[in-house]
């Protein structure tokens, strides 16, 4: 009876990680989709919005794009450290709360650069590493 308990309560624990695995993978893509928008259309979108009612001629300068490019390509980065921490955190057993820990602030550091991963990701991120850290 209680090896029964046991072995339930492992098969629960493995699929609420596998959730939160999932969650935290499609959220660090959505952060990295939002870094290559920034590195993209950051100048575009400086400049669209500076003429009447949004509708300018597309005169931005170099230097409006090379302001969002760090910002973009560091939020790439964020992005990708999210996804390699999240499977990290699904297939060690060891280290839980450094993985968890390291999506928790990888997650929080993707608003300032990547918008969160169109904010989406960034929940997706913060509940795979608050499932990671509930797990021990």
């Amino acid at each position: 009876m209680v090896r029964n308990m046991a072995k339930k309560s492992a098969v629960v624990r493995k699929e609420k990680t596998q959730f939160g695995t999932v969650f935290g993978v499609v959220g660090g893509i959505l952060i990295v989709l939002a870094g290559v928008a920034v590195v993209l259309y950051g100048g575009n979108i400086l400049s669209l919005t500076s003429g009447t009612f949004g509708i300018s001629q597309y005169n931005f300068n170099t230097s409006e794009i090379g302001l969002f490019l760090p910002i973009g390509l560091f939020g790439i980065l964020t992005g990708i450290i999210v996804i390699i921490s999240s499977v990290a955190l699904h297939y060690t057993d060891k280290n839980r709360s450094f993985w968890s820990t390291l999506v928790l602030f990888f997650a929080v550091l993707s608003l300032t650069n990547a918008a969160g991963g169109f904010f989406v990701g960034f929940f997706m991120a913060l509940f795979c590493g608050i499932v990671g850290l509930s797990r021990g």
